[in-house]
């Protein structure tokens, strides 16, 4: 597997969510969600950023993804992969685990970086149970390597 980051937005990531109530208050709360961990971490939070990536099974296949955030604590040597989620869902750990974990890890050595994952939601519901070992977490530096942490954020 290669993955590498880009700078440009692929031209198929241009969409408008303008035209789909649902879609935008999701948007909105994930815009809301950058400045709020912009304002806790400064340069060490990126939102948004870009992967490309191929597999062994299909090399010359381009794929891409976005996770949500990194907050990348580079003194403690931990990278926190943050996923927004208007609702609690278990479509995050799905994606932050699945998806994310393995690109991240990849990328920027899992055996430099311990990694943690972080899924942000504005309504959380106890009766949603995730796959994989959660727990909520009042702050975001209290998520844990072996669990998806639970932070609720209402802007």
């Amino acid at each position: 597997m290669t993955v590498e980051c880009i700078l440009e937005t692929p031209s198929f990531a241009q969409s408008n969510y303008r035209h789909n109530p649902v879609l935008g208050n999701g948007l909105r709360y994930e815009l809301a969600g950058h400045e709020y961990l912009l304002d806790i971490y400064g340069f060490e939070y990126i939102p948004g950023p870009w992967f490309r990536y191929s597999t062994e099974h299909m090399p010359t296949r381009k794929n891409f993804v976005q996770p949500d955030g990194l907050i990348i604590r580079l003194k403690e040597g931990i990278i926190t992969i943050v996923e927004f989620k208007w609702s609690h869902t278990p479509d995050a750990y799905y994606q932050l685990v699945d998806r994310y974990l393995p690109l991240m890890e990849k990328f920027f050595g899992k055996d430099i970086f311990e990694f943690r994952l972080l899924e942000i939601c504005r309504w959380y519901s106890p009766q949603i149970k995730f796959p994989g070992r959660s727990s909520l977490r009042k702050n975001v530096e209290d998520v844990k390597a072996d669990e998806v942490g639970i932070h609720i954020w209402k802007p």
